[in-house]
């Protein structure tokens, strides 16, 4: 008795099987002496259309899970879902100025007590060694623990937005 495989099934099959034959051919192809640019340029057009199908399949199932530390079991799959809220700063050099304020001016009035333009210079490699969430991101990423332990406000710069969520395959069943 046969069983009986969607078309999808049936392609994600077909997909491993040609992968597993490319692993096998692919010394052989490097030996007889062919591109390896060009071998590894159509390896990274399949590697797109697959990434791009896996983030449509991501989307689609993280929209209906909240990020938590637990696997989800759906279908017998157990999926790690992340994501969801990270903080923005509104205004990080006001920030910043907030953590170095208490090391340059006086607490009461306000004075700064250094020459302004060394406080700004001071403020601007602040920002810069300051680590970022990731690479190009204007928007350094403040421990919000050293900033309570400093005692420096924040709440009112601020602001929280949404995360693109991640699903991780954690643990799958074996086919039937």
């Amino acid at each position: 008795m046969s069983l009986h495989l969607s078309p999808i099934v049936e392609a994600l099959d077909l997909l491993d099987t040609a992968a597993a034959e490319l692993d096998e051919q692919l010394p052989r192809a490097l030996e007889a002496g062919q591109s390896r640019a060009r071998l590894l340029a159509h390896l990274d057009g399949a590697l797109d259309r697959l990434r791009a199908l896996r983030s449509l399949l991501e989307r689609d199932l993280a929209a209906g899970l909240r990020p938590r530390q637990r696997p989800y079991d759906v279908d017998g799959v157990l999926l790690r879902v992340s994501g969801g809220l990270e903080r923005v700063w509104l205004d990080p050099r006001q920030l910043a100025w907030r953590v170095i304020e208490p090391a340059v001016a006086d607490p009461e009035s306000g004075e700064v007590f250094v020459d302004e333009d060394a406080a700004r210079r001071l403020l601007d490699r602040l920002l810069t060694v300051l680590p970022h969430t990731k690479e190009g991101d204007p928007n350094p990423g403040f421990r919000v623990g050293g900033l309570v332990e400093l005692g420096v406000e924040f709440a009112d710069l601020a602001d929280w937005r949404e995360r693109r969520r991640t699903v991780a395959v954690v643990h799958t069943e074996a086919a039937t």
